[in-house]
């Protein structure tokens, strides 16, 4: 490790006190021996508007309890598994399998597994564009948090970013960039959509919903129209005015964006990728791919693929 990681270790090892069920107490070193943990290497960290200091998937078989006292880095988990308290600002945040906890740099809290065994990612990040970031998801708390068990952009962003912090290329700080402001713009995506979708008609927010999270089904309008008991003339009128777009025309852009997390992060051919997001007819999936990004899903795949 040079010295930017070095510091960072330090840092984090002085910052934590663990307690396990069995009444020892553990440094944050000793927790991460044996997970796929990383720390960065950089002399660009200070100056950068993105850095990722540290991060990794971290598990407790047993019961863990412990602090964190005040760090310089904004902290961000997702939770593959099992569940615990964060007391936070004398508030306790109930967090499970699928939850995102963001919390601001200069946090201090104490967390507390429920149930075991409990794995998680956490990133250790600064920067300029992050306290920006941050500003906008943490309006009404002072913290982040969102279930995003249906939400596959995120999830499969996770293993790429682990990759990207143990590697010692160059473009590796780039790729990790890259990703959170991914991440962060999903987030803040979900939470403009949260904010419509309460002001919805319910009709239209049913619709919305159905093309958001069962997008690879076949949808009419004719089956809409029986399942809502409303007029198909009627749900494609009303969802044109709320959602600024026909409905046919938001479910292809929800599908395209999926294939676009697809053609990224896996190995699927390009048949493959149409076809798990709802477009069984290859040559019309690479036509409407094209017209949406001015480029094949190919040449995508090509450019974009970490």
């Amino acid at each position: 490790m040079d010295y930017q990681a070095e510091a960072t270790a330090s840092l984090l090892n002085e910052s934590y006190t663990f307690q396990s069920v069995s009444g020892k107490n553990t440094s944050f070193a000793q927790s991460i021996q044996g997970t796929p943990f990383f720390f960065r290497s950089g002399h660009l960290a200070s100056c950068s508007a993105l850095f990722v200091h540290a991060g990794g998937q971290i598990c407790y078989s047993v019961p863990v309890h412990f602090r964190q006292a005040p760090l310089p880095y904004a902290l961000v988990l997702f939770i593959t598994e099992g569940g615990g308290n964060v007391i936070f600002e004398g508030e306790s945040i109930a967090v499970t399998t699928n939850d995102i906890l963001v919390l601001p740099p200069n946090t201090c809290c104490r967390f507390d597994t429920t149930h075991t065994p409990f794995s998680y990612y956490a990133f250790y990040l600064s920067g300029s564009v992050v306290c920006d970031y941050l500003s906008l998801l943490c309006k009404e708390e002072p913290y982040f948090k969102k279930n995003y068990a249906k939400e596959n952009i995120i999830r499969g962003l996770l293993p790429n970013i682990c990759r990207q912090l143990e590697s010692q290329e160059e473009e590796a700080s780039l790729h990790l960039s890259t990703m959170f402001h991914i991440i962060f713009s999903t987030l803040l995506d979900t939470c403009r959509n949260d904010t419509k979708a309460s002001r919805l008609p319910e009709h239209v927010a049913h619709m919305k919903q159905i093309y958001d999270y069962d997008y690879a089904a076949s949808h009419s309008l004719d089956s809409l129209e029986n399942e809502l008991r409303i007029s198909k003339y009627r749900l494609c009128r009303d969802f044109s005015t709320h959602i600024g777009m026909p409905p046919v025309q938001y479910l292809n852009q929800v599908r395209l964006r999926e294939a676009r997390h697809l053609l990224c992060t896996t190995d699927l051919t390009i048949r493959e990728v149409g076809i798990s997001v709802g477009i069984e007819n290859t040559t019309h999936f690479i036509n409407l791919f094209k017209k949406n990004t001015g480029i094949t899903p190919l040449q995508f795949r090509q450019n974009y693929k970490l």
